[in-house]
């Protein structure tokens, strides 16, 4: 398929075609008005009494005259005659005129006047259509098989998804928190997550034995709870975390957390990004030992540029682990002070909605699952309801996702795991509608359509919880919702380098993405040492894409910063909010704020730094 296409002129009723065969509406030839049918209660046989014959017999026996006069007369209606949404999306509740909303029991009587079509096979069809209207998910693959044996080409090629309500999350799976851990590069991170996943029994005896062998062969003993991440050859070699590192825990409450264990280094800043843009919530790890903590906080330190990129992002609750207290002697003056200086910069200069702070250390495990024990000089000045632990600050963090299932599908790529001319694996996330076993979706922006092959919630980050393990569907046949890491296996015509992390998947028709390569944006800049000039160059951060882009236009100045509002200035200095226009090389799948929140939201980086984030107002 050209990666050309024009997906402007997508036709919905083409791709119905592409998706239940071109036949899907044949029946509808001949052009007869829904008021001849008769009501479906009405074509029974004339003896009420006479058995009825199997399927079998009926499907081989020819219709007599009679039968067959009956039959044209009975041309089943089309689907925009009997109402039915043609997509999957937005309910008719919220009409201007209630009536023309459609009650479960009116699309039941709709679908009793579709099937009057094939009166023979009345009461089997019944019986298969009124188990579909249940939604009775994990029937649905058995009911299809069903129609398949019938040979009842009429339903195999309907358009089933029509007919179902839309989806929505079981009552017995959960969401998972998605977790970023950010810092300055030494503060600790991969170690802290590491021991925690350790004491939380997510690691056997057997394999920390062998990471504390592996690490002491190398004369670095102190690394081994951060092996457990760091998986990579280089990071062990070099000490430090390159790219994001994946895991998941489940707290004693039983939330599923999972764990995006994110790069301090200052060269890895972009691998940062790509974990918080997937991220709800963050936890910052800071180095406490004199000095270290100053130098990670201070101008040219990864701990503030962190905490701006992600609340940039959205993240607006957060947790601080006070990590390494033990180089200090677990000093309450020195906790307090990193706090006082935190709470400032966090809540009055960053904004961030929630802060919580827990001194900890990774490496003794100190504070982690359990509270000190009462000889420890911690537990001398740390006790109390109000002095949690470090998974008991995390379970307290809400699962607050601004994607919902009600929102046009949008799936981000993160990662491409497997691909080949036909076949596509990738990792993604979903941040708005869900996604299911067969559907076809549009790979933008190359508009290159697919196929879902399967469709699986990830491993480490599953929201189905133990109770209900024994009656979850097969991997591959789940349903995924807003807000879950998912990994997905897709079929179609697949060109060298034509998939890459930041392509979106979406449906057709209305719920189309359409790409852009020019939209107006509501930045924020930084604490810049030179201004940002118009036609300025820079890199672009979207979701968990990275293009350069160039600040076209210099709109105005917004109210509210230090300057008043000013038009089409010739410069934007630090600290204030501006409107501008940004520019990239190629086409990009973005949505504005208030359609997507996780598509809207951007950063820019030039020479090594972050300058500005904001929101996409229109694209």
């Amino acid at each position: 398929m050209s990666r050309h296409r024009n997906v402007r002129k997508l036709n919905i009723a083409e791709e119905l075609d592409d998706d239940y065969g071109d036949d899907y509406d044949d029946y509808d030839e001949e052009e007869e008005e829904p008021k001849n049918f008769e009501q479906p209660n009405q074509y029974t046989d004339k003896s009420t009494t006479e058995k009825q014959k199997p399927v079998e017999a009926l499907q081989n026996k020819s219709p007599s005259k009679n039968e067959q006069t009956k039959q044209n007369l009975a041309i089943a209606p089309t689907v925009e005659n009997l109402k039915i949404d043609a997509g999957y999306s937005k309910d008719r509740s919220d009409s201007k005129s209630p009536s023309r909303a459609l009650t479960p029991k009116q699309t039941l009587s709709n679908l009793e006047m579709a099937i009057a079509a094939v009166p023979k096979y009345r009461q089997e069809i019944l019986s298969l259509i009124r188990n579909l209207c249940l939604v009775r998910l994990d029937l649905l693959t058995t009911i299809f098989a069903n129609i398949k044996k019938l040979k009842i080409n009429f339903l195999i090629n309907f358009p089933w998804k029509c007919l179902t309500s839309k989806r929505t999350r079981p009552e017995e799976s959960k969401s998972a928190l998605n977790l970023v851990i950010i810092g300055h590069v030494d503060a600790g991170k991969s170690t802290l997550i590491g021991h925690l996943l350790y004491q939380l029994g997510n690691v056997d005896e057997r394999a920390m034995h062998r990471y504390k062998q592996d690490s002491s062969r190398l004369g670095k003993s102190s690394f081994a709870f951060a092996w457990i991440l760091d998986q990579n050859e280089e990071e062990r070699s070099r000490g430090v975390t390159m790219d994001i590192a994946k895991t998941s825990i489940e707290t004693p409450s039983g939330k599923k957390i999972y764990i995006l264990d994110a790069p301090g280094h200052k060269d890895f800043i972009p691998n940062m990004i790509s974990g918080a843009t997937q991220a709800d919530a963050a936890l910052l790890v800071v180095n406490s030992t004199r000095g270290e903590f100053e130098t990670g906080f201070d101008q040219g330190g990864q701990t503030r540029e962190h905490a701006l990129l992600v609340r940039a992002l959205g993240v607006s609750r957060l947790i601080v682990a006070v990590n390494k207290l033990d180089t200090a002697d677990w000093s309450k003056e020195r906790y307090d002070e990193l706090c006082s200086i935190l709470s400032v910069f966090l809540q009055k200069r960053t904004g961030f909605e929630f802060v919580q702070f827990v001194p900890v250390s990774g490496l003794f495990g100190i504070n982690l699952v359990k509270c000190p024990p009462t000889d420890h000089p911690l537990a001398v000045w740390y006790f109390g309801k109000d002095c949690p632990t470090l998974v008991e600050a995390l379970d307290s963090l809400p699962i607050t996702s601004t994607s919902t299932a009600e929102q046009p599908l949008r799936i981000v790529v993160n990662d491409i795991l497997r691909t080949s001319p036909t076949i596509l694996c990738v990792s993604a996330k979903v941040e708005g509608g869900h996604v299911e076993t067969g559907d076809k979706l549009f790979l933008m922006p190359e508009a290159i359509a697919v196929i879902v092959k399967a469709s699986s919630i990830d491993e480490s980050s599953s929201s189905t919880s133990q109770s209900s393990k024994n009656i979850s569907p097969p991997a591959d046949q789940q349903i995924c919702f807003a807000g879950d890491q998912i990994t997905l296996t897709l079929s179609g015509n697949f060109e060298p380098d034509s998939v890459y992390p930041g392509n979106v998947f979406c449906r057709g028709g209305t719920e189309l993405l359409h790409p852009c390569q020019r939209f107006l944006a509501r930045l924020v800049t930084f604490d810049i040492r030179m201004p940002i000039l118009r036609g300025a160059h820079a890199e672009l951060f979207v979701h968990s894409l990275r293009v350069p882009c160039v600040i076209s236009k210099l709109i105005s100045i917004h109210p509210g910063s230090k300057e008043l509002e000013k038009k089409n200035p010739r410069l934007l200095p630090r600290n204030v909010s501006a409107i501008v226009e940004i520019k990239t090389e190629q086409a990009i799948s973005v949505e504005s704020f208030n359609k997507n929140k996780q598509l809207g939201r951007l950063a820019l980086r030039s020479n090594g730094e972050t300058i500005a984030a904001g929101i996409i107002i229109d694209g």
